[in-house]
């Protein structure tokens, strides 16, 4: 993954979206496993948006945009819900980024937590991040494989004059529950 800050301006609105595919059937699972299994080898994930503010060394959270609360600080930031969809799955979420004020930051996450199936290697092919501003894209990448049952995707922040996406896929371990993810990304 390119951990380049990508700009984002100073106002507008900067959509992000995060997509993945699951490995064919066979390869989930392993090949004789995978034949013999009834199992359904689909990866339900989801994406947060986690609005926190940063005062020096403490950080404080302030709201979370989900499938299931998908609009936060006066509709600035939208989650497009839960979209299933044939051999893999996309989310989109939505920033007024001129809405946060200069010490909040955004933390993006993907989780597998709504129905307990595991995010490793083996169920998901490629993960996408995809920015773009003004039907515009301005940055993307892939990445392959990573964490447990939760992946912190980057943050939103602001940094001089500009609002900046900074990619920092990290694998948050030992998650079990969707409060768990909070409690570790404000570690």
């Amino acid at each position: 993954m390119n951990n380049k800050k990508v700009p984002l301006g100073k106002k507008g609105i900067v959509s992000i979206c995060i997509d993945w595919n699951e490995y064919e059937h066979q390869r989930a699972g392993g090949l004789i496993a995978g034949v013999l299994s009834k199992d359904n080898t689909a990866v339900d994930c989801d994406v947060s948006a986690f609005v926190v503010k940063t005062r020096g060394d403490k950080v404080e959270y302030l709201d979370g945009a989900t499938y299931d609360h998908p609009s936060v600080k006066d509709n600035a930031i939208v989650h497009h819900g839960d979209n299933m969809n044939i051999g893999g799955e996309a989310e989109q979420i939505d920033i007024q980024i001129d809405a946060l004020s200069e010490d909040e930051r955004i933390i993006l996450t993907l989780d597998t937590l709504k129905n307990k199936k595991q995010l490793k290697i083996g169920k998901i092919s490629m993960i996408s991040v995809i920015i773009s501003r003004d039907n515009e894209e301005i940055y993307r990448d892939d990445f392959i494989g990573a964490g447990d049952r939760a992946i912190k995707i980057g943050k939103i922040y602001h940094e001089s004059d500009d609002f900046c996406f900074e990619p920092d896929m990290v694998g948050l371990n030992g998650i079990k529950e969707k409060k768990d993810i909070l409690a570790s990304i404000l570690n």
